[in-house]
């Protein structure tokens, strides 16, 4: 281990001296040349460090080290040490006093001797040396003092100056003189609020040559002590050493043991014996005197000791005693009376600002409230060749079951205390570094952002931090260090895919720590191998990770881009087979066919293009997206400027393309040009529940309720900040879908059936669906160690709507059986939770589909027939026909899901459990609690707190304040430190369940029937079967793994690697479905219906897409949307609709109103908006909405009636007129007289500012 017991090793102290948690060993020698310091390595060993760090006091005569104090006289957070010397006062002796100065933050565990400094001396001229020390507060100003027993001279007081420095106050107390004094012991014996102390000494009873004991009563805020010991019944204990106070017995009353020796060295002989020599106890009764009981407990073995220390060595509750001897064998005392006779109180501390120890700490107990104080000098470390454990035991007195206050007063200054502190426990008390003034616990303001990077970018991630003292600031990638990266902005050039990662930063000081918030950070590779359409389908999913989570409005993406890539290839295809959707367009085909590829790749590229440079104008992330956009241009060797839609050009085909889906866009109900939100009048019917608040009121608990955040984070990391939840997609029912059909007006496109009703014929079946998700959430504990086979071989192949599936026996392309894959039960269904949440890069649903189709694309097993047969396709036919395929399959599974969330309006389960729960129980109409819309009662799983149940030492003891209320063992919430904790399982209050989500999003902002992942994953896998012409993945299977502590983001995790795999398309959509119910925010209504109606969507999408492969489709009206999108725009209602009315080139309006400005980046931006007439008071109102404020920017308003001639307007003559909406955007009115601009129809706002 590296610690030499050699050479004269007498005194020692085992402190934790570097404050790196951990104890080092400081030995004093006697009889030897140096002293020795032994550091801690951390690992088991230790280094002999005492010449490197200044404590050896190398010295040419022996060293007579008696005894050692610790304690932190400066009150600097770190121990420093005092050495105490036996031998003849003269100047070598002089030399060696020893009191050492830790060097603390600068350099921790380095020392310098600065007892000459600091004015010790603790040595007479008749004085043979000094025995035991000790730091101590005697005079109750906070500052440790140090006093020294001395041996044939009297023992001394150093008061702490507070400076650094001591003054020895002995001469000025004019106390008796000890003589022979060695061991001390500190405490306050009459409970008068002041510590008293006790000096050992040569005490015989039967010959007074040596003198007595001393003991010396303090007096409170005094420096004032009266000789105390023949009063107090202590002045004889024989030849004594080592002593200490004790409460035995646990009355409450500070007891006194003590280390004897007498009779073991008679006078006039030269032997030692061991003849009636016991160890001493005395029993105080709290008025500061004492009767001598070791006979009558039992201390009676002879010895020769000089050590002791008393302490619960069977952590019983009452006091072991253990004595060091010279001669023999140590004694053990063990007290079998203590902890039946009283109650107790174990208290451990453990300091922030104070050194982790809490060494220094004053420690007050109160039983009663008018009762008398118990006060500890928390000093673990003193004791003449001894240590006691770093705790305080406290004994209470006769059946207390709870102390009324427990007060600490830190050597930082903070002061805590604690009330109604139940008895009989061990109670470790941190301390509360909060209730220093002026000191704030670190928080950050700014957070890292996710960012989507290429190989050779440079990654730049910054934080804010606010916090009192300045916080340290460490950067951790997927869990470990980055060494050496302690600055607020962390910089990584040229990186590279092994970069990739959640980055997350945590911010220290005195008085904690906090974490920010993950960034998932991603190095995507190029993929210029890949077709046209893949580049710029990797260009969508990686806007819409950086953009907020909408699976509508990602949904509307994904088809957009889809379908115009689709029409800008179906406008090249020679053989006139295939169909335009929208845009017919009959540009000259070139003949050359290498010609052809390169106009067909740069028309699909401009429509591109500018559909996403628009569609992500307004997103969070529009600089990184909007350039990357441009980026991808320039790699593809495109001219990003050209925006004409005039001519035969490829770009121009792909411009007019673009324009025509914008334009369908505009007035498909989608509401874009509002920021999609809802212009239909919905309301939710519940007020919203405050989520970090118990309990949830709710005016129908079958209704959709909003969640009130005071710090709202999305699901991929966009932090928005204090919000209250808005029915996202209230309106998307009435969006232009692909295939859909709906089957009246008055109906919904399709509808699921009602789900299950609290209170209606289906209240059974509503209470099972909630229950289930309860037992869901409890299997979250990897802790649990139940193990589960989730390999295809045991799970899956369910029939449609249902879990009944129980695997398959082999491998169709392999005729081999599955290989089993034994998994963490609670690994499964949190990688479940998280890895479906949004898709593994947050692309939501939708977009994680068209991952999954890359997937099958790239797979080397895989080739592109159409449906399994006929020839090979090309890359860039085969992805422009299944992404229109897929994306109007998701884009209509989006539109009917969100269809019957709006006429259902469903409960979410965190209203669901909270509101159940808060009721009671439904289960036992003659039991407790019982309520008809409370949650049925499962043993183990949910159930009532009793008396019983909170019993110390049951299952619910922790719960004991909320007695008839409901428990449910569930998942804990996210823990303190996400990264490398996980929150487990547990018993909590049914009123505050939480589901396996971020506490900064915890559900999903709309209704919950059907489940959107169920409805989307099922779509989606209906087209990948028929398209490829198989259900099973390529090869049979496919498969995703996380690395053990890497994946996890709401808390560490998995414990173990763990592989997903599936073998078909039905098998992951269904396993997308139920990860739902891990993560607690849907039951298996919403799921299995959801399952049936994407079946549904899918298949009659894929149908309909099929009919544009073979030319026996309908394309969409482009003359009737042109006119409703030029009505759209108009204002006067008398204004005809017909698109003469903008001239030759309806087109080139569309073009200037979408690239000419208005979907251009931010600095040259020109925001259209639209302008309406108050007739009434002739004011003419121009609305949009933005991500920003605009009275923040220097902007001026351009007005126009046909969108070529633009009139700027004066800002004296407009009033603006600013409101947030949600989701991080603001409403912005500008209103103008009217008569001030005639003839205007149009308006755009130019941004003066670049951001």
């Amino acid at each position: 281990m590296g610690i030499d017991t050699a050479d004269g090793g007498n005194a020692s102290a085992w402190a934790d001296f570097d404050n790196d948690g951990d104890l080092d060993l400081m030995v004093a020698v006697f009889d030897g040349l140096s002293h020795r310091f032994h550091v801690n390595n951390g690992d088991g060993s230790f280094s002999e460090e005492a010449v490197l760090r200044g404590v050896d006091m190398t010295i040419d005569e022996l060293h007579k080290g008696s005894s050692l104090a610790v304690g932190d006289y400066n009150k600097d957070g770190y121990l420093d040490f005092f050495i105490s010397e036996w031998g003849p006062a003269n100047e070598t002796l002089d030399d060696r006093l020893g009191l050492f100065l830790n060097e603390g933050e600068s350099r921790p565990g380095y020392f310098q001797n600065v007892a000459k400094e600091a004015g010790i001396s603790p040595f007479s001229p008749d004085s043979l040396g000094s025995f035991a020390p000790a730091f101590t507060d005697l005079d109750g100003d906070s500052w440790p003092d140090l006093v020294v027993a001395a041996d044939f001279g009297d023992s001394q007081v150093f008061w702490n100056n507070a400076d650094g420095t001591f003054t020895d106050g002995t001469e000025a107390l004019g106390l008796e003189p000890d003589t022979q004094g060695m061991g001390i012991a500190i405490g306050d014996i009459n409970l008068d609020g002041a510590l008293d102390w006790f000096v050992t000494s040569i005490s015989y009873e039967l010959d007074d040559r040596f003198g007595d004991n001393a003991l010396y009563l303090g007096s409170p805020g005094e420096r004032r002590f009266t000789s105390f010991a023949s009063q107090a019944g202590v002045a004889k204990s024989g030849w004594s050493w080592g002593a200490e106070f004790l409460d035995y017995d646990n009355d409450g009353f500070l007891d006194l043991v003590v280390a004897n020796a007498d009779d073991t060295f008679p006078i006039g002989t030269d032997t030692f014996t061991l003849e009636d020599s016991p160890t001493r106890l005395f029993r105080g009764d709290g008025s500061g005197t004492f009767v001598d009981v070791g006979e009558e407990e039992g201390l009676t073995e002879p010895s020769l000791s000089a050590g002791i220390a008393p302490f619960d060595f069977d952590r019983d509750g009452d006091i072991d005693i253990f004595v060091l001897n010279e001669v023999g064998p140590p004694l053990f005392y063990r007290n079998e009376v203590g902890n039946q006779e009283g109650s107790w109180l174990r208290i451990t501390l453990e300091g922030i600002l104070s050194h982790p120890s809490g060494a220094g700490s004053r420690i007050e107990v109160q039983v009663l409230e008018d009762g008398p104080v118990q006060l500890f000098d928390y000093s673990p470390y003193q004791g003449y060749l001894s240590q006691l454990p770093p705790e305080v035991h406290v004994g209470l007195g006769v059946d207390v079951t709870s102390v009324h206050r427990v007060s600490i007063t830190w050597p930082s200054g903070v002061q805590q205390s604690l009330s109604d502190v139940s008895a009989n426990q061990a109670l470790n008390i941190v301390e509360d570094v909060s209730q220093q003034p002026g000191f704030e616990k670190p928080e950050f303001t700014l957070e890292p952002e996710r960012q989507i990077l290429r190989p050779g970018d440079t990654l730049t991630l910054s934080v804010e931090v606010e916090g009192e003292p300045s916080p340290t600031i460490r950067w951790f990638r997927s869990g470990e260090l980055l060494e050496g990266e302690s600055e607020t902005t962390l910089t990584i050039p040229s990186v590279s895919v092994q970069d990739a990662g959640r980055y997350y930063a945590t911010a220290t000081n005195a008085v904690g720590v906090a974490y920010s918030e993950h960034a998932r950070i991603s190095v995507r590779e190029l993929n210029l191998d890949k077709s046209v359409a893949r580049q710029w389908m990797d260009e969508l999913l990686n806007a819409i990770r950086l953009d907020y989570p909408a699976p509508t409005v990602h949904s509307r993406n994904l088809f957009s881009l889809s379908a115009g890539m689709w029409d800008a290839w179906t406008a090249y295809d020679e053989s006139g087979l295939s169909q335009p959707f929208l845009a017919d367009e009959n540009p000259a085909i070139p003949e050359d066919p290498d010609a052809l590829a390169m106009a067909r790749r740069e028309a699909v590229s401009y429509a591109a293009y500018r559909i996403l440079k628009s569609r992500f104008r307004l997103s969070p992330s529009d600089e990184v997206s909007l350039s990357s956009f441009t980026e991808r241009m320039r790699l593809l060797g495109y001219d990003s400027q050209i925006k004409t839609v005039v001519g035969d050009s490829p770009a121009a085909v792909g411009n007019r393309i673009a324009a025509k889906y914008l334009a369908r866009g505009w007035i498909d109900a989608a509401n874009e040009k509002g920021g999609y939100v809802d212009q239909t009048g919905y309301e939710p019917m519940n007020e919203p529940l405050v989520f970090k608040l118990p309990g949830v009121e709710m005016n129908d608990p079958n209704r959709w309720q909003p969640l009130a955040f005071d710090f709202l984070v999305l699901q991929n990391g966009i932090v928005v900040g204090e919000s209250v939840q808005v029915f996202l997609g209230s309106n998307w029912g009435g969006v232009r879908p692909f295939a859909l059909e709906r089957p009246s007006d008055a109906d919904v496109y399709n509808d699921p059936g009602a789900p299950p009703y609290l209170g209606a014929d289906s209240d059974e079946e509503f209470k099972l669906a909630t229950l289930e998700v309860i037992e869901f959430s409890s299997w979250m504990d990897p802790s649990d160690g139940v193990m589960i086979d989730v390999s295809p071989a045991a799970r899956h192949n369910n029939t449609l709507g249902t879990d009944d599936g129980e695997g398959y026996p082999v491998n169709p392309y392999t005729g081999e059986p599955y290989e089993t894959n034994e998994v963490l039960r609670a690994d499964y269904g949190r990688i479940l939770a998280e890895f479906w949440a949004d898709g593994p890069d947050s692309e939501t649903p939708p977009g994680h589909w068209n991952t999954v189709a890359n997937y099958v694309s790239d797979n080397e097993l895989f080739e592109k027939r159409f449906e399994g047969s006929g020839p090979i396709l090309d890359d860039l036919e085969w992805d422009v026909k299944l992404y229109f395929a897929l994306n109007g399959a998701v884009s209509d599974a989006a539109i009917a899901c969100w269809d019957a969330k709006r006429k259902y309006d469903y409960v979410r389960p965190i209203s669901m459990i909270r509101y159940m729960g808060g009721k009671g129980q439904s289960t036992d109409p003659d039991g407790p609690s019982y309520d008809v819309e409370g949650l049925p009662l499962s043993t183990g799983l949910v159930e009532v707190i009793t008396e019983e149940s909170a019993a110390p030492g049951e299952r619910h003891e922790h719960l004991a304040d909320h007695l008839g209320e409901i428990a449910v063992y569930s998942w804990r919430g996210i823990p303190e430190n996400p990264s490398v904790e996980f929150g487990g399982v547990g018993w909590i209050r049914a009123v505050k369940w939480m589901p396996y989500q971020r506490d900064t999003f915890v559900t999903p902002p709309f209704g919950a029937y059907t489940s959107g992942h169920s409805t989307f994953s099922r779509a989606a896998a209906e087209v990948l079967a028929k398209f490829t012409g198989d259900a099973y993945f390529p090869g049979g299977i496919s498969s995703f793994s996380a690395k053990s502590r890497e994946f996890l983001e709401f808390e560490s995790g998995p414990e173990e690697d763990i592989t997903l795999t599936w073998a078909t398309y039905f098998d992951a959509s269904d396993e997308a479905g139920i990860s739902r119910l891990y993560g607690g925010i849907h039951t298996w209504p919403d799921d299995l219906r959801g399952r049936i109606m994407g079946s549904e969507i899918g298949i009659a999408a894929y149908d309909k897409a099929k009919t544009y492969f073979d030319n026996s489709g309908e394309s969409e009206d482009w003359e009737a949307i042109q006119d409703a999108w030029v009505l759209d725009q108009t204002t006067d209602p008398n204004q005809p609709s017909d698109s003469e009315d903008f001239g030759e080139d309806v087109l080139q309006a569309m073009a200037d109103f979408y690239f000419g400005g208005y979907a251009t980046e931010r600095g040259s931006d020109r925001s259209m908006i639209d302008m309406a007439l108050d007739q009434a008071t002739g004011v003419i109102e121009l609305q949009t909405t933005v991500t920003y404020t605009l009275s923040d920017l220097d902007y001026v308003l351009e007005v126009s009636n046909d969108l070529s001639i633009w009139t700027p307007v004066a800002n004296a003559l407009m009033v603006l007129q600013e409101e947030p909406i949600g989701d991080g955007r603001v409403r912005v009115r500008l209103k103008i007289k009217d008569g001030v601009i005639p003839d205007s129809r149009f308006g755009r706002i130019v941004l003066q500012d670049t951001f």
